[in-house]
């Protein structure tokens, strides 16, 4: 990004040294996670970290382009973004991170009281089966799950299948088998009838996760299952690369990209009917890259596009139905559209700030701020998961409690790095995390769950 007019220097050169510490510390992290955690690692499949990767790295390479030129007048760089297509908008400058020490939040025993949870569960799995929770299926607290079946003989993967966890009678009832058993499957997001579950068919020594991306497809009502990628490469004829798929209302809005075009491009699967139909992004150019969707609540998604030469990134709202599109407000980095109410978040690398836009059609209405609190450990907000009256969670072991205007760690000891070993749980009511200690043989995993509507307030 070019220095506007009557911008010292030295203020263009501190924000690019700011952007490429904070793109190296992205990637460092990143990495060092991967190694340690499955929960990362699942969160890289799923698409919920990638997108942020990739808009550092664009960024990084922009700036490193611009150095030697974003300064001398009459080059033609860094003049400023295109007129006419809505980026001309600003976003705040990124600031220096400093160390800081790791805070020590509440925990629930401070903030909710020592009999909070609703149920606190701690078992050894038997030798070669393991059970991980990915999410919530009923408002009676029944999690989605996928149980995994070790050969005792070679120690590979026998068997994955996805259901469901009653951590009531601790049980597992199956739905349906992973075909591909190469990695930890995730199981699920649900929209009251199908099932979407992802998985990896990368054999050991792969070096690029997203190529072996898969989803699966589960219908509840027919029992039948079907894998999107081949859905997808059958429908175009092309070999599909996978980022991210989101599910509502039967429909799958899946994002990658397809052999011999680098840049992404987003689909409308019907998952009744099997049809696949292309979203067609406006203003997508050569120049301007289209990378991902955000959210999806049905009919809308939230996207995201990049200018390749100024790295001005700009979101959009866009109908799937009607095709009719429109511009978000500038500076914010995580959207998370919720039935027909958008949520946002934005940092400038001291303070989080989550605004609720009701009528985020209508950029005349104003939004509210309905939580600011400082940036938390490890930079841990991987993206916001789900709101109600009471908490915001974000998909980490840090959850806003709104009632009490603060954080709360989930975990036990208040400063636990929540892309370590915890899974967070969210939805229909309940809100909890899962951890599998593998400091224990076998691994002990642990469920503990909150029913949001029973929390106390102080």
């Amino acid at each position: 990004m070019g220095p506007k007019p009557n911008t010292p220097p030295g203020t263009v050169t501190q924000a690019r040294t700011a952007v490429l510490k904070r793109s190296f510390k992205f990637w460092r992290f990143s990495l060092a996670a991967w190694q340690r955690s499955p929960r990362y690692r699942r969160l890289f499949i799923t698409g919920t970290v990638l997108p942020f990767g990739i808009v550092l790295t664009l960024i990084l390479i922009i700036l490193l382009r611009s150095i030697g030129f974003a300064s001398v007048p009459g080059s033609g760089k860094g003049q400023g973004p295109i007129p006419g297509i809505g980026l001309n908008s600003t976003i705040p400058p990124t600031v220096t991170m400093t160390p800081r020490p790791i805070p020590n939040y509440p925990t629930v025993p401070q903030s909710w009281g020592p009999g909070a949870a609703q149920y606190t569960i701690a078992t050894q799995p038997t030798a070669n089966q393991t059970i991980y929770i990915g999410g919530v299926q009923s408002a009676g607290g029944i999690l989605l799950a996928n149980r995994v079946t070790i050969n005792s003989t070679d120690a590979t993967r026998s068997l994955d299948e996805a259901g469901t966890y009653d951590p009531h009678s601790q049980s597992f009832t199956p739905l349906f088998k992973i075909q591909q058993i190469w990695t930890t499957p995730v199981c699920c997001q649900y929209d009251g009838r199908f099932y979407l579950a992802s998985d990896a068919d990368a054999p050991p020594g792969s070096t690029c996760g997203t190529c072996h991306a898969l989803y699966w497809a589960y219908d509840d009502q027919t029992n039948t299952l079907l894998n999107l990628r081949q859905l997808l490469e059958a429908s175009f004829g092309k070999v599909a690369v996978l980022n991210s798929a989101l599910l509502d209302h039967g429909i799958v809005i899946m994002n990658g990209s397809l052999t011999n075009n680098p840049i992404n491009q987003s689909w409308e699967i019907n998952l009744s009917t099997q049809q696949v139909t292309a979203l067609q992004i406006p203003g997508v150019t050569p120049s301007l890259l289209f990378y991902g969707i955000q959210s999806f609540a049905w009919p809308d998604v939230i996207y995201t596009l990049t200018d390749a030469r100024y790295g001005n990134t700009v979101s959009y709202w866009m109908n799937v139905v009607t095709n009719q599109t429109g511009m978000l407000p500038a500076g914010f980095a995580l959207w998370h559209l919720q039935g027909t109410t958008l949520y946002a978040v934005a940092t400038d690398g001291a303070t989080v700030t989550v605004r609720e836009f009701d009528q985020y059609h209508d950029p005349t209405i104003p939004s509210q701020v309905i939580a600011t609190f400082s940036v938390p450990p490890y930079d841990g907000l991987a993206a916001i998961v789900g709101v109600d009256s009471r908490i915001i969670s974000f998909g980490t072991a840090l959850v806003y409690d709104r009632a009490e205007h603060h954080l709360v760690a989930l975990v036990a000891d208040g400063h636990t790095d929540p892309a370590a070993t915890y899974t967070s749980i969210y939805g229909q009511g309940w809100l909890g995390y899962y951890q599998l200690d593998g400091s224990t043989s076998p691994p002990t995993q642990r469920i503990t769950l909150y029913q949001i509507a029973t929390l106390p307030t102080h």
